[in-house]
């Protein structure tokens, strides 16, 4: 057939139901499916596309002109036959399952079942882990509360039950958006992508289905929307095209909103530069400026901070070489425990501050149980509650300290600081450091300290400052991958250290960290051991699988008797 039409092709490749042909140019490609589009063949109508999936770098580097000049499709599939057009609903049903997969599914008991045998299965996948690093420690894992896994594997600690979110939608006090085309090629378009970038898809579907986003952030989303179209109708010379991921041409990009219960709203627009000279870029700042400002027409955003930055790869920072504020206060400031956190842009926070408040509350309970040798777990005073009682109940026989390790803004370690005679945080990231320290001072908070540096670096120094009777916690909260072995063996090392509280957003991906901390000692893995004892969950993320785990770890001591500690968590 191909050859009755003429077709000029360089590759076929045949499959079941699709077959692919590729092209020296893009003008052969364009006259095959003017050929082949339509053409009728064994009795069934020949539908002829343009695919692309991954971007082939190669061929990027050696064919950089023609790909500059082809028109390509505004969505791109690895599977063409996923093309077929959807309905509005179908659309937006397809959306809501990819950014919010458990949608469907009612709150208590269903999404919550769904999260605990997720947590039951990494649970279980340490248990297997650990023994098979040395059978010997088997001996010394909890007995008591545990369970079983899908696959009848059991847990390594006992599973509590997950304490729900305080709000089941429009709890996200962070969204990220990407700015493309529609699956019919429509746009721009402001909200997110079908699938992973990865799965071969750019398409972008509103963000207006998504439940989870508050009403704030919404109304900035929609203004901005109004903005990017309005910017497409401008003269070519000045026309932002959507940026491209596949042959990285055009500008418009991403964008992030940041709120608070403070009426904070900040808004950042990522573009690619591309060519564009200082003078446009200006322009562009300008316009948008006016725009967001009083009296423009995007002030129902009320804007308290705009953004505007210019990186070349997402990899980058928003530092000052790309980003730059086009007005208000380059932070947001956010109430949680009573306390306000200052946030800088790319600070971490959760995303859930009222769910966040009762996470805070659950590794409160296992950091004051350890240190305070004492069974009385402490009750942090929420946001509805008194925010002045600051009272600190120092334990007798020793000072007590929480080593708060990847500590961000301070918001675990100063939430819990009335709680304790000192905390300290340590932070890679300048920027979170100096945020801690302005969050100490401006809630009057004086026995916190934080230290910039790597901890592996910094913890022993650290340490080693503390009185010899003092009794030391640490809490970990490590990013999505989980913690560096390094920090982990820096942690085992530290000879005052005999409980740790790991909080992880992704437990699963966890596992080896685990092992890690169970590793017996030798050689190459100095200090003793240490052995989760209690697994804890707050569901930070409804409508979604993910869920934040507190997995609380007890050392061994070097002649295998574990120390005696009866953690009570009510």
């Amino acid at each position: 057939m191909l050859d009755s039409l003429d077709i000029k092709f360089r590759k076929l490749k045949i499959l079941k139901e699709v077959t692919f042909l590729t092209f020296d140019s893009a003008e052969s490609r364009d006259a095959a499916i003017l050929k082949l589009n339509g053409h009728v063949w064994k009795g069934k109508n020949l539908d002829a596309r343009i695919a692309l999936g991954r971007a082939d770098p190669l061929l990027k580097k050696r064919v950089p002109s023609q790909l500059e000049a082809d028109s390509v499709p505004e969505k791109r599939l690895c599977n063409p036959e996923k093309v077929s057009p959807l309905s509005k609903e179908d659309a937006a049903n397809r959306l809501r399952d990819n950014v919010t997969p458990l949608w469907r599914m009612p709150y208590d008991p269903d999404q919550l079942n769904e999260k605990r045998n997720f947590l039951l299965s990494a649970l279980g996948s340490i248990r297997s882990k650990i023994v098979e690093c040395d059978g010997k420690l088997e001996r010394w894992l909890p007995k008591e509360g545990i369970e079983e896994d899908s696959t009848h594997s059991k847990t390594v600690c006992p599973l509590e039950e997950i304490l729900k979110s305080p709000l089941l939608t429009k709890y996200r006090n962070k969204s990220e958006v990407t700015i493309g085309f529609d699956l019919n090629g429509n746009g721009p378009i402001v909200g997110f992508r079908f699938t992973k970038y990865r799965d071969g898809m750019t398409a972008v579907e509103s963000f207006d289905k998504i439940s989870i986003l508050p009403d704030a952030t919404c109304a900035v989303l929609e203004s901005l929307q109004k903005f990017v179209c309005q910017e497409s109708n401008l003269p070519q010379d000045s026309r932002l095209a959507v940026f491209d991921p596949v042959v990285q041409r055009g500008h418009w990009r991403q964008a992030m909103v940041r709120e608070s219960r403070n009426n904070d709203r900040l808004l950042l627009v990522d573009i690619h530069p591309q060519q564009l000279n200082e003078d446009k870029l200006n322009m562009l700042a300008d316009r948008l400026r006016e725009w967001f400002s009083p009296g423009g027409q995007g002030e129902h955003a009320k804007l308290t901070s705009l953004y505007l930055s210019t990186r070349k790869r997402s990899s980058e920072a928003f530092d000052s070489s790309t980003t730059r504020l086009l007005f208000g206060k380059d932070h947001i400031v956010e109430k949680c425990c009573g306390l306000n956190f200052r946030i800088s842009l790319s600070a971490f926070f959760q995303v859930n501050t009222l769910a966040a408040e009762l996470l805070y509350q659950e590794i409160g309970k296992l950091a004051n149980s350890a240190a305070g040798g004492h069974m009385q777990a402490p009750t942090l005073k929420l946001d509805s509650e008194d925010p002045d009682n600051h009272c600190n109940a120092p334990s007798p026989g020793g000072e007590t300290v929480l080593l708060d390790v990847c500590c961000g803004t301070g918001t675990i370690a100063l939430c819990l600081s009335k709680y304790f005679d000192r905390v300290i945080g340590i932070e890679l990231v300048r920027s979170a450091v100096e945020d801690a320290k302005r969050n100490a001072a401006s809630n009057g908070i004086t026995n916190a300290q934080f230290f910039l540096g790597k901890a592996e670096d910094v913890l022993r120094d650290v340490i080693a400052t503390l009185p010899s009777n003092s009794k030391v916690v640490a809490v970990v909260d490590p990013p999505r991958a989980g913690l560096h072995p390094t920090v982990i063996q820096s942690l085992r090392r530290c000879p005052r250290l005999d409980f740790v509280i790991f909080v992880s957003c992704n437990l699963e991906a966890a596992v080896n960290n685990f092992v890690n901390f169970a590793r017996p000692t030798s050689n190459r893995t100095l200090g003793d051991p240490f052995i989760p004892r209690l697994a804890k969950a707050v569901d930070l993320f409804p409508q979604t699988r993910h869920v934040e785990a507190v997995i609380f770890l007890e050392r061994l001591k070097a002649e295998d008797v574990p120390i005696s500690l009866n953690v009570q968590t009510s």
